[in-house]
């Protein structure tokens, strides 16, 4: 009723004026539940609106629900004890992905307009890519993280972002300049500036394409069609290259990477658990780099460590911004195949299959 008074008025109209729409559990909205899964948070009802709800209210849309997650955000999959498990709409036996699914699925189903993510191991990338729809994660601060959080949560989180997503890339794009910019307690100190695309024709691009990797294997599935987008590409007129990398050691690298995001994701750790994964830690092979092993070592990292990996980080972006100097885009797989069953078992335990090899779950990290 109100959107329609404010064209019977004709007043001005928002980008999203009266755009239906859901966004991910993790997102506070006003008078809604932000559980992030977890069953100790089901009674937490929110207070006010998380940044990006207010500036797509701002814009003209209309909230009418939230979409699943997993238990904390962390995992490929979309369940948890208090909503139950999110389906692929496409194949109702295979995940939507993790930690967006339920916004991925929400899209890729036709019940929502537009949704908002988040993401820091792939979680816009992989759900978007198991349901065929379109995600973005934006570089680190470009858009607020105020309201993703549960109470007590004030700090912006390491290497975590909120991005859009959406059923095309030129939703996407409207959601990001209606969400991108400083927090709510930083506009009066900062704005954000945005450069536009240059190149106009796809002859002006430089693309490299990166099909499979010995660190985390692909599917054959999956790498014949990244390099099928590269050779279309070349036939429309990009400059392509299959063997252009960034000056980068990939061990040094996803290493780096692993202690930065079990630094995050182990913030919440209670004390006792905190005690029992330094006893674990002592019992820790130092050669073992599994996925198990890493969790434990970088979950009660020494702050010491956490700066030296730190500081590789910014080693690590200078190498990448000197490939970019080059190279436009690079296009790689998202993770090893479609969309897999579900499995609802020990995430550690589990264990995902790649043309018929066995590969550790959470190996394909690596692509994020």
């Amino acid at each position: 009723i109100a959107a329609d008074a404010v064209v019977a008025a004709g007043d001005p109209l928002g980008p999203l004026h009266g755009v239906p729409m859901t966004i991910k559990e993790a997102y506070n909205i006003e008078g809604l539940p932000t559980t992030w899964g977890i069953p100790e948070f089901k009674d937490n009802i929110a207070t006010e609106d998380s940044d990006t709800v207010l500036r797509m209210k701002q814009a003209g849309a209309h909230f009418f629900g939230k979409t699943n997650v997993p238990l904390s955000l962390a995992d490929f999959q979309s369940f948890n004890e208090i909503y139950g498990t999110t389906n692929n709409p496409w194949d109702l036996g295979r995940t939507p992905g993790g930690s967006s699914g339920g916004s991925a699925a929400a899209l890729a189903a036709g019940l929502t307009g537009l949704e908002a993510g988040s993401d820091i191991g792939g979680s816009i990338r992989n759900p978007a890519h198991f349901c065929g729809i379109y995600g973005h994660k934006p570089t680190w601060g470009i858009v607020s993280d105020v309201g993703h959080s549960l109470p007590g949560q004030l700090a912006p989180a390491d290497i975590a972002v909120v991005g859009p997503m959406a059923r095309s890339a030129q939703d996407l794009k409207i959601s990001m300049d209606i969400s991108a910019g400083a927090a709510r307690n930083d506009t009066t100190g900062w704005q954000l500036n945005l450069p536009k695309a240059s190149k106009k024709s796809l002859r002006d691009f430089r693309v490299a394409i990166w099909t499979n990797d010995e660190m985390a294997p692909v599917s054959q599935e999956i790498s014949d069609r990244v390099q099928l987008i590269g050779d279309t590409l070349s036939k429309l007129g990009a400059t392509v290259s299959d063997s252009a990398r960034p000056g980068i050691n990939l061990e040094d690298s996803h290493d780096t990477y692993n202690s930065l995001l079990w630094g995050v994701m182990s913030a919440g750790l209670t004390p006792e658990q905190r005690v029992e994964n330094q006893a674990a830690l002592a019992q820790l092979d130092p050669n073992d780099n599994s996925i198990a092993a890493n969790l434990i070592r970088y979950s009660v990292q020494d702050h010491g460590t956490w700066a030296l990996n730190n500081n590789k980080r910014f080693l690590i972006r200078q190498q990448w911004q000197s490939f970019f100097n080059d190279w436009d885009i690079v296009i790689c797989p998202q993770t090893a195949t479609t969309a897999f069953p579900q499995d609802e078992g020990e995430y550690l335990e589990r264990k995902l299959m790649v043309d018929n090899v066995e590969q550790d779950y959470f190996q394909q990290i690596f692509w994020a």
